[in-house]
C-alpha cells in the first residue's frame, strides 16, 4: 500500500501537441518528472515511452537554446509557428533551454500550439524564431 501512495504522489509532466488541422490534441501523460528537466528531454522520454509517439525536428541556432520547427511532418512555415507553453504560460527559451520547474505532488502541462502569428501576440519564443530565419 506504501509503495502505491509513493507512486500516486510523483510528480509528472504531461504532453499535448495541438493537431495543426483542427483534430483532437495527442496526449501523452505520466512522463517522469526529475530536477532540472528541460522540455526537449521530457519531449525525449515520452518518445520513448508512447508506441505509437510523435516525431519532431530541432534547430540549434539560437542563444536561446533549441527550436522545434517540426512535428509530426508539419513545419514552421509563413506566419504559422509551434509554440511551447509551460502551465499555460508561453516559454521566452527554447527546448533545450526550457526548464520544467516542480509542482509538488502535480503535473505539469506542457502544451505545443500551431498559430498564425499575425493573429495573436508575438512572443519572445517567435521572436527569436524569425530571428534564426534571417
Amino acid at each position: 500500500m506504501a509503495t502505491q501512495q509513493t507512486l500516486q504522489l510523483k510528480n509528472t509532466v504531461s504532453l499535448r501537441i495541438a493537431d495543426p488541422n483542427g483534430g483532437p490534441p495527442s496526449l501523452f501523460e505520466n512522463i517522469p518528472w526529475f530536477a532540472g528537466m528541460t522540455v526537449l528531454e521530457a519531449m525525449l522520454i515520452a518518445q520513448g515511452m508512447y508506441e505509437p509517439g510523435f516525431r519532431f525536428q530541432v534547430e540549434y541556432n539560437s542563444f536561446y537554446g533549441a527550436f522545434v520547427n517540426s512535428i509530426d511532418g508539419t513545419p514552421d512555415q509563413g506566419n504559422d509557428f509551434w509554440i511551447v507553453q509551460i502551465n499555460g504560460k508561453d516559454s521566452d527559451l527554447g527546448v533545450s533551454e526550457a526548464i520544467i520547474f516542480e509542482q509538488p505532488n502535480q503535473n505539469v502541462e506542457v502544451e505545443w500550439q500551431y498559430r498564425d502569428i499575425n493573429r495573436q501576440a508575438k512572443s519572445k519564443q517567435v521572436g527569436q524564431k524569425m530571428l534564426s530565419r534571417a
